[in-house]
């Protein structure tokens, strides 16, 4: 009724109503449950599995996942500082999204400043310092920069392909793309660009 004065929608088991939309809403249905009062106030609910919540938002958020695996919650005090905590990982964010921490099983992963200084360790080694030069490693790819846009390469090796550039900008762009043959005693075939 003279939307968005009013509204009430109904699908599958949700059922919402809303009121000066986007402002004031209600959804219910199932383990479903989530309310806002835009920007002031808002919540989402489903069973156990989450639960999110916001205060004068982007201000204040908070979120709590209750996964296997990958269980745990975090906060956001945005601009200033955010942490996640969960089984598998930890982040801190400090004036986001320029200063970050990263810590999991297999990867530790920092920003300070981004996207000017960047190091990675574990399934993605990296570390650049932007725009004046920068390396990446991770399985089956490598790529490196000087003086970015002026200067880049970068090389991939997939399980029946490969695929790699080479940049001097504007002077001189070479790129290929091969295709591993089955029997690896044969050479690779190389299609030039």
């Amino acid at each position: 009724a003279l939307f968005p004065v009013w509204s009430h929608v109904t699908i599958n088991e949700l059922d919402t109503q809303s009121i000066l939309w986007p402002i004031l809403s209600r959804t219910k249905g199932g383990d479903t449950d989530r309310a806002r009062f835009f920007p002031f106030y808002g919540y989402a609910r489903k069973g156990d599995q989450y639960d999110k919540r916001f205060v004068a938002w982007p201000l204040w958020t908070t979120v709590r996942y209750n996964h296997p695996g990958a269980s745990g919650g975090g906060f956001l005090l945005f601009p200033l500082v955010g942490h996640v905590m969960m089984e598998n990982q930890e982040t801190w964010v400090f004036l986001p999204p320029f200063f970050r921490a990263t810590k999991t099983a297999d990867l530790r992963q920092a920003h300070f400043p981004w996207p000017f200084l960047q190091a990675s360790a574990g399934k993605v080694d990296k570390f650049y310092v932007w725009p004046i030069a920068g390396a990446k490693r991770m399985e089956g790819e490598k790529s490196y920069f000087f003086l970015w846009p002026f200067f880049a390469a970068r090389k991939a090796e997939f399980k029946d392909k490969t695929h790699g550039h080479f940049r001097f900008f504007p002077f001189v762009y070479t790129g290929s793309e091969g295709v591993r043959p089955a029997d690896t005693n044969l050479p690779e075939r190389i299609v030039k660009r």
